[in-house]
């Protein structure tokens, strides 16, 4: 991870200082942004979760934890150590106005943070699928308020079918979960011929392993996709052929 992490930054430029059209509309309606969304109901709910001590029973489908092997996780060390951050959930609610994206696709619920920001534009249908049993149903108590939220339980790849039949094709999917190379690269290949022509795809952890980033350059080589960002944290994948082909490894 440091190893990726400094090469990340030997090679990253700054958003603004990009002389490319597309990347420009991103950093003045997206990037510039980031700080303008300060939603009070979620900062009070990563407080709660923060401090929760409750110890859930945990379900690995994926690559699991690299903290603990623990069966058992308190809510405190699951949003600590899995949760997206305020600036990144900011990050994903810009995409959404800025493209007008009126289906969300998540996968990997976890407790429902990123589900939060998802969420926040009230037009925007969001579905989201958790694989661990207790985490879900954690999750859809606390989130109940959350009219706009369709939740699923179960692996992802046995839900995809029935969700995707309920959503229709979803203009943005954020992929946060099974961070193995054979699962991302497979939920990538399935969900570009679900969703729609212009969607975007976001991928966490992308740096996370060896796997993960060999599943990221795959992604990036896809002739599927226009135009990729590497943000370290998160990867960006544009579908819109209109665009012309380029890779960005930004900060902001």
């Amino acid at each position: 991870m440091i190893k990726s992490y400094l090469s990340y930054r030997f090679n990253c430029t700054k958003a603004s200082k990009v002389n490319h059209l597309f990347i420009k509309r991103l950093n003045h309606s997206v990037f510039s942004k980031l700080n303008q969304i300060n939603d009070k109901e979620i900062q009070n709910y990563i407080k709660l979760l923060s401090v929760n001590k409750t110890l859930l029973k945990v379900t690995d489908l994926g690559a699991g934890s690299k903290n603990t092997k623990s069966a058992e996780r308190s809510i405190k060390s699951i949003v600590n150590s899995a949760s997206i951050t305020p600036r990144f959930g900011c990050l994903l609610q810009l995409l959404i106005q800025e493209f007008k994206c009126k289906t969300v696709l998540e996968l990997g619920t976890s407790l429902g943070v990123g589900t939060s920001y998802l969420a926040l534009q009230k037009s925007t249908n969001v579905y989201t699928i958790e694989g661990c049993p207790t985490i879900s149903g954690f999750t859809q108590n606390k989130l109940s308020h959350l009219s706009n939220v369709n939740f699923y339980i179960g692996e992802f790849s046995s839900q995809l079918n029935d969700v995707l039949t309920q959503s229709g094709s979803p203009d943005l999917i954020y992929i946060d979960g099974n961070h193995t190379y054979n699962a991302t690269v497979n939920y990538f290949e399935y969900c570009i011929e679900n969703a729609s022509p212009n969607a975007i795809l976001v991928f966490d952890d992308i740096h996370w392993s060896r796997g993960m980033e060999k599943a990221w350059d795959e992604i990036v080589k896809s002739k599927d996709v226009s135009i990729s960002i590497d943000l370290f944290r998160m990867g960006i994948v544009f579908l819109d052929q209109s665009l012309d082909e380029k890779d960005f490894v930004l900060s902001f």
